[in-house]
């Protein structure tokens, strides 16, 4: 998948095998191998973290979110859409089709 085409909730996401991560005072602090680059996640960026250590199809992380925050699905999926494509231009995570093996 082109990095340039969008996150569907079809996608299955997950945290990037070149990373190591650590949970500090409720935050998530990522060090991205590879570019050397430390970086902060807190409250739900956090949770959407701790959720994706596994391969999790993009409609599971949302119902997931919206089971466990106070907020309305669409808001929930523009904005965890919105993160998971920035985590995936700094290479944090990785994204595939369903179908792919």
């Amino acid at each position: 998948m082109s990095p340039m085409q969008g996150i569907r909730p079809e996608h299955i996401v997950r945290a990037s095998l070149r990373q190591m991560s650590a949970e500090l005072s409720g935050e998530s602090v990522v060090l991205n191998f590879d570019d050397g680059v430390y970086y902060s996640l807190n409250g739900v960026g956090a949770r959407i973290w701790e959720l994706i250590q596994s391969p999790m199809k993009v409609s599971e992380l949302l119902a997931t979110l919206v089971s466990e925050y106070d907020v309305e699905e669409s808001r929930c999926e523009l904005d965890m859409i919105a993160l998971l494509q920035e985590m995936r231009g700094m290479r944090l995570v990785e994204v595939q089709d369903a179908a792919d093996p």
